[in-house]
């Protein structure tokens, strides 16, 4: 996440609250957080937000021989050798019952564990 930012040109934190993140929601880069509300004045705006959460939606990461890379979309990232990678949130809910149920749904991409 970034952390010098025209919003927060001298870095502060308070506590977990990353400003850039919250100023672009829904952010452009995948992050390790969980979106569990949005308060907004404009209701008309809830399926945008709902739709491009990171919950649901993947996005891209550009990935370099060098491990960081400048580059934020696909067109960029490998007109300059980098390797563009679609993430998604590491905690996917899967519609599952019981044990066998969710390691049933496994295939060979795949791994779900039965977890509570």
């Amino acid at each position: 996440a970034a952390t010098y930012t025209r919003q927060n040109p001298n870095g502060n934190r308070y506590g977990y609250e990353c400003p850039e993140e919250r100023d672009y929601f829904p952010y452009w880069h995948p992050t390790m957080w969980k979106d569990i509300a949005v308060m907004a004045e404009n209701s008309s705006i809830c399926s945008h937000y709902q739709s491009k959460s990171f919950n649901v939606q993947p996005y891209g990461v550009c990935k370099e021989a060098k491990g960081y890379s400048r580059w934020n979309n696909q067109e960029k990232c490998t007109q300059n050798g980098g390797t563009w990678h679609l993430l998604h949130n590491y905690l996917e809910i899967v519609a599952a019952s019981n044990k066998g149920n969710c390691e049933g749904k496994s295939n060979g991409n795949l791994r779900y564990e039965w977890a509570i």
